[in-house]
This record gives structure tokens, C-alpha cells and sequence, in this order.
């Protein structure tokens, strides 16, 4: 939509498939946008005109792209575009890519960036000499930082502005003013006591900080918790006592993301994810810690590895074929992964008697549900149709906990396997944000809410 500065009528110029993020071409006659043309591809930029609402392709990422080309921004001589391109949900980098004066292609994208993490969001000095932009963001489970680079620079890092962290969405006018977003946010892990399937009292704070407490998993004897924390400035496993003591920094992978934590059997291993070396890929490390082993060398995005109840196999998620699905290997690393699930899925978790799989699959409606199937293949069986997202149900052997809406007040629930009965153990008092485990014997809930969150705009004056 359009509309005039000092207010009045909108104008609807396009509709489609979207995301936030539009550039003004210099003549204000155009825009460039990011658009895909069904919901399994990767976004692409696209120029629109405003006058005829004729778009036409401009750039056109890998098929496996998590995102692809989002957040474009026009240099002011309006001969250069740049961009984020988004391969995994914490690998992106600011590309560049010359245009002609009307707006069109002009060979192939240049990468500017090399910070090996999720870079995105940039905006232009008025010089056009500078792209601003941010490193981290939520959804990659990191604060973001605004950085800075020369366009031309071929290979370089780049420089962290003077500015603190938090800084995203960075906006400059053409005398040099500089306004972006700050997230002020604390997330923290509660703990929720039962008792033959009842709470047993109000919830408490269980893992807590000022910084991010987020996704808490149980040990298979129920005396430890893994967790994910960015106590140490970037996200990495921690550890704990079931009781919340012991508090213990396990990874050093000092990555973007560097996340999802999950017990062997035995307890010996811990297996999960990072982006070290670029894309999401999938480790397992003793759980005194030490040097890690790398499972995954693809550049898909692999995501949310758990064990198998026999400790034979990792499960996680991939998009290397036809979407994400669910796959599985031996924890050796030497072995190629399979396949399992042939319709989609994500975070698989198995029973206890290990004869069932259970897994996440989102809808085109972006609504995550829980399935089930035989681990070995098969039909598979919707269980639960509307979760809070993927991360947020664990199964024992009475059931399968879950949370049912990410806003406050959304509820942890349990669907018994003896009756199968669906009861509400406790509401969220605020908006999740992400991980819920239930320990083996069924004794507590760990969920995990913001228990802060706002978002600012800081003005710098003069920024040059």
C-alpha cells in the first residue's frame, strides 16, 4: 500500500506473498520488495513500478534458502541494491548488486559481508560510501548489533558501531541522521510442579537472568537440565542439577547460534546445533565437555537433533530434500543420515518404549501441529492439531505435554496416552518464548516467557 506523508487516502498497488521490508528507488517512481511465487520457495527481489504495478525479477537465491533475499535497500544514486540473502535461520549476508538507471539487474550479486552469522537489514550512509546493518536478531537466538562496512570492501569484516547492542532495523536520512530499534527483552525458564498429573502449586522461576534463559531439556534420568543461554555474550549450552544448581557452561563455540541441547540416554553425550561454520549443522559433546563432533556437513539448514530412546540414532530436521523432514543417523558421524518422514516434519521426539515417533509439521497457515509414525516409516497420524511452535511439547510415558498458544495466557497442557484425555495443567502470565520439557517422571513442567520485553527507537543525530 501507499500513501501521502501528511496523511490521506492508501492506495493498494500490489498484493502477494511478502515480507517487511521495501526500498524506495531515488525518483520515488518504483520499489523493490521481496516477494516468492508459492509458499515453498525462497523469496526473491522484484522491482514494482507504481505506475503500472509491473513487477519484474531482480535477484533469485538457491531453492533450499531458508528465507532468500530479504530487507532491500537502494544506494542513493540508485545504482546499487543491497540486501540480505538468507540461506539458514542464523546464516545470512548483505550482498550488493549494481543496477542500471532503470532499475534493472546489472550481472550478479557481489557478497559484502563475512560475519559467518545471521547479517541483515542494512541501510545506506547518504554518501553511499557505508552500509549500516545488523548482526543477530531474535529469531536466530541472539542480541543483534549494528555494524558498519564499506561498499567496497571485497572480504573484509566489518566494524561494530559505537552505539551498545540491540541495535536492528537501522534507518538514515539523507542529512545523516540515524534512527533504528532496540529490543529490550528478558526470557527466563519456569518450572511448574505436578503430582499425578495435577500442579501442585504455583509456577516459579527456574533458570534466570538478565540475559536469555531459553529451551530446557531433561536428562533421561531426570537429575539434569540442558539449557541455552547468551550469559557468555553469544549463545551456547549450558547445564545444570535438576534443582536448578550447578549452573555450568558446556560449549565455547562462540557462533551465532550455538543451541538445542539434547541428552543421550545414558547421559554420557549431549547432541545439538550451530552455525560455527556457517550454515546450522549438527554436533554431539560429552557432557563434560571437551571437543565436540560435527554429524552434518550440508548446506541446508539441520535443525532440532534428539536421540532415540535406545541411543542408536539422532533425529533432526532438514530441508536438503523437498522441505524440511525429518531425518536420522547413527551418532557416529561417519554414517549418511535417511530419511524419515516423507510428508514433512520437524523436531522429532520419540516414546518411551521407542515404537513411536512423534514430530512438529506446520501448515500453510504457518500453524505448527504435532503427528506420529513408526520410526522405520510408515502412515503417519495427526495427534495434536495446534501447538505454540515446533520446540514447545515433550512426551513421557503418561503423555504428550505441550503448549497451546505463544501469547499470554496460552496454556501447558497434557494429552494422556491412558484415556486420552487433553487436561490444562497452567497458564503462561506472559508471551512464550521458546522450549518446554517435562521431566521423565512426570513431576514438572519447564516452560520458558519473556518476562520482559519492549522495544525502543533511538535517534542518533549526526551519524556519519
Amino acid at each position: 500500500m501507499t500513501v501521502p506523508a501528511l496523511g490521506g487516502a492508501e492506495r493498494k498497488v500490489t498484493e502477494g506473498m511478502f515480507v517487511p521490508g521495501v526500498a524506495w528507488s531515488p525518483d520515488g517512481q518504483s520499489l523493490v520488495l521481496a516477494s516468492r511465487q508459492s509458499p515453498d520457495a525462497p523469496y526473491g527481489l522484484f522491482t514494482l513500478s507504481l505506475a503500472t504495478g509491473e513487477m519484474h525479477r531482480l535477484t533469485e537465491p538457491r531453492a533450499q534458502a531458508w528465507l532468500g533475499d530479504v530487507t532491500p535497500a537502494i544506494s542513493p544514486d540508485g545504482r546499487t541494491l543491497a540486501f540480505a540473502r538468507t540461506m539458514t535461520r542464523a546464516e545470512s549476508e548483505i550482498y550488493l548488486l549494481p543496477l542500471s538507471k532503470t532499475l534493472a539487474a546489472e550481472g550478479q550479486p557481489r557478497r559484502l559481508t563475512y560475519e559467518n552469522g545471521a547479517s541483515g537489514k542494512p541501510a545506506w550512509s547518504p554518501d553511499g560510501k557505508v552500509v549500516v546493518f545488523s548482526t543477530g536478531n531474535a529469531g536466530a537466538m541472539s542480541i543483534p548489533t549494528l555494524m558498519m562496512i564499506a561498499a567496497s570492501a571485497s572480504g573484509a569484516r566489518a566494524e561494530r558501531a559505537p552505539l551498545g547492542e540491540g541495535g536492528e532495523w537501522p534507518t538514515i536520512s539523507r542529512d545523516g541522521k540515524l534512527v533504528y530499534m532496540r529490543w529490550v527483552r528478558d526470557e527466563n525458564v519456569w518450572r511448574l510442579p505436578l503430582a499425578d498429573g495435577r500442579p501442585t502449586g504455583p509456577p516459579e522461576r527456574f533458570l534466570f537472568s538478565t540475559r536469555r534463559d531459553v529451551e530446557p531439556r531433561y536428562s533421561a534420568d531426570g537429575k539434569r537440565v540442558a539449557f541455552t543461554t547468551d550469559r557468555s555474550g553469544q549463545t551456547e549450552v549450558w547445564i545444570c542439577n535438576a534443582d536448578g544448581s550447578g549452573q555450568m557452561q558446556l560449549t565455547s563455540f562462540h557462533a551465532v547460534i550455538t543451541a538445542a541441547g539434547r541428552w543421550s540416554p545414558d547421559g554420557q553425550r549431549l547432541v545439538f546445533l550451530s552455525n560455527k561454520e556457517g550454515q546450522h549443522e549438527i554436533y554431539v559433546i560429552s557432557a563434560n565437555g571437551g571437543a565436540a563432533l560435527r554429524l552434518t556437513n550440508n548446506l541446508a539448514h539441520d535443525s532440532a537433533p534428539s536421540w532415540s530412546r535406545d541411543g542408536r540414532w539422532i533425529y533432526f530436521a532438514s530441508n536438503r530434500e523437498d522441505g524440511f523432514q525429518v531425518w536420522r543417523m547413527p551418532p557416529d558421524g561417519k554414517t549418511p543420515p535417511a530419511r524419515v518422514t516423507r510428508h514433512g516434519g520437524y523436531a522429532a521426539l520419540e516414546s518411551v518404549d521407542g515404537r513411536t515417533v512423534y514430530y512438529a509439521k506446520r501448515d500453510s497457515r504457518a500453524v505448527w501441529s504435532v503427528w506420529k509414525m513408526p520410526p522405520a516409516g510408515g502412515e503417519e497420524t495427526q495427534v495434536i492439531p495446534s501447538i505454540a511452535s515446533w520446540g514447545e511439547f515433550d512426551v513421557t510415558g503418561q503423555g504428550i505435554y505441550y503448549l497451546d498458544s505463544a501469547q499470554a495466557g496460552g496454556k501447558v497442557r497434557l494429552l494422556r496416552f491412558s484415556d486420552g484425555r487433553d487436561v490444562a495443567l497452567g497458564s503462561l502470565e506472559k508471551r512464550e518464548s521458546f522450549g518446554l520439557a517435562a521431566s521423565p517422571d512426570d513431576r514438572a513442567v519447564l516452560y520458558t516467557q519473556f518476562d520482559q520485553e519492549s522495544t525502543e527507537l533511538v535517534l542518533v543525530n549526526r551519524f556519519r
